[in-house]
């Protein structure tokens, strides 16, 4: 007599299970190379913005020494 197999249904679950890791792990990875592409991206931006620059304001005509010809005498911020 033919008795029924009760290991398939558990053999399915069991491989049912496995890809669903699987899925879980790559989705996770997915997720953690986004963010950490983001951050690097973020990173790299932020670097562009903070460095350090050169504006001038109050330009005035002072005279030069020595020759008194106007020049542009620029104050640094």
């Amino acid at each position: 007599m033919d008795e029924p197999d009760d290991t398939e249904p558990l053999l399915s679950l069991r491989r049912q299970m496995g890809w669903l890791q699987v899925f879980v792990l790559v989705g996770f990875a997915g997720v953690g190379g986004a963010l950490y592409w983001q951050a690097r991206v973020i990173s790299e931006e932020l670097a562009d913005v903070q460095r350090l620059f050169v504006a001038f304001k109050e330009g005035r005509f002072l005279p030069v020494t020595g020759t008194g010809q106007p020049a542009w005498h620029f104050v640094a911020v």
